[in-house]
């Protein structure tokens, strides 16, 4: 109770605020001086997490600057990398292939080590939300008929550097297209040049036509925060355009910042119908915190999965993977919150285990992101039950294919009898199912396809073979799941 009480206190200053970085100071040297703009990253502050400023209340804050005037955005910070395990052999043994572990080639040892943190936060700087992340306009066609195009960025005035040097003969001309890469260089690399201070961009915002600006991720959608600007021309200065491209900071309750979860509030156990009557832990303890969490998220994944299905198999397969990814981000994000030294049973193994975790979320918020990325423009998802809660479905199931329309009624026969274990049951099934496709896009093929099939057999479905098992995977994956099946 003491520990909700404190997390609630903590909710209430967890806010989005306004930074004022117009103010300076005179030197010896009579030169004024504005202050650096030092990012972090939260973890907890959303779901893909948002940037915090140094001085300023709150993640994703509103920060004030002054035209004309140069400013250092530094991500000495080791969150704007990865904030991962400082012994990245260990991270190497718990989290990657033996391949990994046993290679001295330093190209296949950089591929390793990306393959444990993908979670890079350079910095970008546009005029609407999300900068190239986003299209502008939109929604739809253009005044001239024209598709969405890429928001703008801002490049002028702007400079990367990388050890306290400029960049400038990089492709983009301003040291983009070397910045963003080397935050991908493993952890001790780029501490040597960045951790000092050495990595950061220079902006000097000159237009007068302009009332705000955007400072956002360069990599991970939902980071981007405003930038108001301060001796504009009052005559010919706009706002942004689309202002809606933005997502808000989330205003965290209690339950979610205890939790280190989004979201979840009204998912609680014993809160929601939907949860009423049904177990997802058992065993003593169930009213500790950490329980009550993951109890919550696995009520609300068990919900959101339950959606009609689409002739499109791919667009059913990714709505009901969205929902289960977010709750592996959930859970890591739990795991992250609650895990100690003593449960870890080493200081060693602690930092493997934060690393997992720091590492599951990565990951699977880059698979969510290609799989809206996919879904844009197709109806959402229409769920099986009502939001009130599971008992009234809100359209009955119908198929094409006589095989699962048999199973699903002897499903309804089995739920006259057992109406409580039937929905179970039948979870467990589409959960095992997916987690064998799941399994084949992150490179465990043959574990993967015997597990789908053998479930698809008691199911009495059938499972083509697909021409490839593995979706979206990087090059260094592939190389290294090659590399694997020859050793076998």
């Amino acid at each position: 109770m003491l520990r909700l009480l404190c997390t609630q206190l903590l909710a209430l200053g967890a806010m989005a605020g306004s930074c004022d970085f117009t103010k300076y100071n005179i030197g010896e040297d009579n030169i004024p001086r504005y202050p650096d703009v030092v990012l972090k990253w939260n973890l907890f502050a959303s779901e893909t997490g948002m940037y915090e400023v140094e001085g300023c209340d709150g993640p994703s804050p509103t920060i004030k600057l002054r035209v004309g005037v140069k400013y250092k955005f530094v991500q000495a910070d080791i969150s704007n990398w990865c904030a991962s395990s400082p012994t990245p052999t260990r991270l190497l043994s718990a989290e990657i292939s033996p391949l990994c572990r046993l290679s001295s080639v330093p190209s296949l040892t950089r591929a390793c080590r990306d393959l444990v943190c993908r979670r890079y936060h350079p910095v970008g700087f546009a005029y609407e939300p999300g900068g190239a992340l986003n299209d502008c306009p939109n929604k739809g066609l253009d005044h001239l008929g024209n598709p969405p195009q890429p928001c703008p960025e801002v490049e002028q005035g702007l400079v990367y550097h990388i050890d306290d040097e400029e960049i400038t003969s990089d492709e983009s001309g301003y040291g983009l297209d070397e910045y963003e890469p080397f935050f991908k260089y493993p952890q001790d690399v780029w501490g040597e040049k960045c951790k000092g201070g050495g990595c950061y961009a220079t902006l000097q915002v000159t237009r007068l036509d302009k009332k705000e600006l955007y400072y956002f991720c360069h990599i991970h959608r939902g980071m981007s925060a405003k930038i108001e600007m301060v001796g504009y021309n009052e005559g010919i200065a706009e706002k942004s355009k689309y202002p809606e491209l933005m997502e808000p900071v989330p205003k965290l309750g209690a339950f979610d910042t205890m939790c280190g979860t989004w979201d979840q509030e009204n998912w609680q156990v014993g809160r929601n119908e939907a949860c009423q009557g049904r177990k997802y832990l058992c065993g003593k303890n169930l009213d500790s915190e950490f329980n009550q969490c993951m109890a919550s998220i696995d009520c609300k994944m068990s919900h959101d999965m339950a959606i009609e299905t689409d002739p499109n198999p791919v667009k059913t397969f990714m709505r009901q993977m969205i929902p289960h990814h977010e709750n592996a981000v959930a859970m890591a994000k739990i795991l992250l919150k609650f895990a100690t030294p003593a449960y870890s049973g080493s200081n060693e193994e602690h930092e493997t285990i934060l690393a997992l975790g720091r590492h599951m979320i990565n990951t699977q918020n880059a698979q969510i992101t290609y799989m809206d990325k996919f879904l844009k423009g197709s109806p959402p998802s229409k769920l099986c039950y009502h939001d009130g809660g599971w008992s009234a479905p809100a359209k009955p199931p119908t198929t094409s294919d006589e095989s699962t329309l048999d199973e699903l009624n002897s499903d309804e026969s089995s739920s006259k009898s057992d109406s409580s274990a039937a929905p179970v049951a039948a979870g467990t099934g589409a959960v095992t199912f997916v987690a064998g496709v799941l399994l084949g896009m992150v490179g465990v093929g043959p574990i993967a396809r015997k597990l789908g099939r053998a479930t698809c057999r008691r199911r009495g479905l059938k499972l083509s073979t697909p021409a490839t098992d593995r979706v979206g995977i990087s090059s260094a994956e592939e190389a290294i799941s090659s590399e694997e099946a020859m050793s076998r």
